[in-house]
């Protein structure tokens, strides 16, 4: 029960959500003001992270991608356009993002390279990408294992995978 009343609860006033928020936002400030700025969330769940970054970025063209129905069945629900999307395989974009966020996606994944290179191969060469993900390997607990978290991150592991997927990190940091 408590569970269930969880997943219904509009968790986007918590602070972890609100702090991860603003970094994200902060991070594609450089692209606000574009005429037709386009944004793609990778891993997007029921769509709420997703809507308010696209409004406070000012993106024009916006879709989100999962891998799982009852997260997109949620996200339509609430008026968004999403896609169930099997990350193992090639996306296909109705346009090319000038953003695109991966936000706490790739400790999901079996293979992230695979899923960062299929996300590479359609995005253009100047592609803004913001992914956050768990960090400390240390840390790993009984809650990742409920979440069904194959990996925490060190800075040089996602570098590494980003590097390998085919994109160039500028900046690899800790935030909380």
């Amino acid at each position: 029960e408590h569970v269930a009343t969880l997943a219904g609860a509009d968790m986007a006033g918590y602070w972890w959500y609100v702090v991860r928020r603003q970094h994200v936002t902060d991070a594609l400030a450089p692209l606000k003001g574009r005429p037709d700025l386009s944004y793609v969330d990778l891993g997007c769940g029921p769509g709420g992270t997703m809507r308010d970054v696209a409004k406070v970025v000012g993106a024009r063209k916006v879709l989100g991608l999962d891998g799982t129905q009852a997260a997109v069945d949620v996200a339509r629900e609430r008026g968004l356009d999403v896609r169930l999307t099997d990350f193992r395989h090639a996306f296909e974009l109705p346009f090319v993002p000038d953003a695109v966020t991966c936000l706490d996606v790739m400790e999901h994944l079996e293979d992230p390279v695979l899923a960062l290179r299929n996300l590479r191969a359609a995005s253009s060469p100047d592609t803004r990408l913001v992914v956050t993900v768990p960090a400390m390997p240390s840390l790993h607990g009984k809650w990742d294992d409920m979440c069904g978290h194959f990996r925490r991150y060190t800075r040089p592991l996602l570098k590494q995978h980003l590097q390998e997927a085919g994109w160039r990190p500028e900046r690899v940091r800790a935030f909380f």
